[in-house]
């Protein structure tokens, strides 16, 4: 299969013109909880995706890909991920899912928690490329455009009835 370039994935300006993490500077995301009231409270936090690049480090090499087949099922494959310049992630899959990805190029990775009772890392991506034969030498990109960290809340949190878990948003290219 020779090299595809997705149009508009996720480089330069946005959606609606928004820049994103390769067109420099941090980007602004809402987070923080209220946890004695069981409520999501306002706080821009600066996040860079520079975080992002430490927390795949922190995770580890190894993700599950996932990306939707033509019968809009999720399919899921465990493999390596390797980091690009200018931001993007690449990882080597087998066709079913080069083909999956080229057809519906908003895609996700999942780093499974370090430890017990850690976070998961996700990150939401838009496919930039896809290339390969067949043979052993496929290769997808793709662009961040969003990540947290999540995890399920303890039963001790006073916020874990009204929201069933705890999740940081470590990166997005969303204002």
């Amino acid at each position: 299969m020779p090299s595809r370039v997705i149009p508009n994935g996720g480089l330069g300006k946005g959606p609606a013109g928004r820049a994103d993490a390769t067109a420099g500077g941090p980007i602004r995301t809402e987070a923080s909880s209220n946890a004695a009231r069981g409520t999501l409270a306002n706080m821009s936090v600066s996040v860079d995706l520079a975080s992002l690049r430490e927390e795949i480090d922190r995770h580890g090499s190894v993700a599950f890909f996932l990306t939707v087949g033509s019968d809009g099922r999720p399919h899921s494959v465990q493999l390596g991920v390797d980091w690009s310049e200018p931001g993007r992630l690449v990882v080597h899959p087998g066709n079913s899912t080069v083909a999956n990805a080229v057809a519906r190029p908003l895609v996700s990775l999942l780093w499974p928690p370090t430890e017990p009772g850690g976070y998961s890392l996700i990150v939401d991506a838009t496919v930039t490329e896809a290339s390969g034969t067949g043979d052993g030498d496929n290769a997808v990109s793709v662009q961040p455009t969003k990540a947290v960290l999540h995890r399920p809340a303890r039963s001790d949190d006073p916020g874990a009835v009204a929201h069933g878990s705890d999740c940081v948003r470590v990166f997005s290219d969303q204002s």
